[in-house]
């Protein structure tokens, strides 16, 4: 979890895992655009070094986030087992009411001339 960002691209990769090169890319520049990540560039090392960190709204995010991870991981199970109910069941379209079209025609315009 970003909690304590301070790293480059690389590092953040390795220590999130299993997460595709394109994915974690697009997470940064929304992150960064929605602003909760600050990026920036050393030029002074070769390749420069672009570490990301958080910003204050992203650390508030991020403890936020850390106290729904418990809850997340008590009603896992709960959640799978909701969903592998809801792919048994045949899906129910809701039954539509049809509104009343308006009148048109010479109907509408009897009807607004009372």
């Amino acid at each position: 979890m970003l909690v304590s960002l301070r790293e480059g691209y690389s590092e953040l990769q390795r220590s999130l895992g299993a997460i595709s090169r394109k994915m974690l890319s697009q997470t940064l520049r929304t992150m960064e655009r929605d602003g909760l990540v600050l990026r920036s560039v050393d030029p002074r090392s070769s390749p420069p070094l672009v570490p990301y960190s958080l910003t204050e709204p992203g650390r508030e995010l991020a403890e936020e986030t850390r106290t729904l991870c418990p809850w997340t991981e008590k009603r896992t199970a709960m959640v799978q087992e909701a969903h592998a109910t809801d792919a048994r069941t045949p899906t129910r379209r809701p039954e539509t009411t049809t509104a009343p079209k308006p009148a048109t025609g010479p109907a509408r315009v009897a009807a607004g001339s009372r």
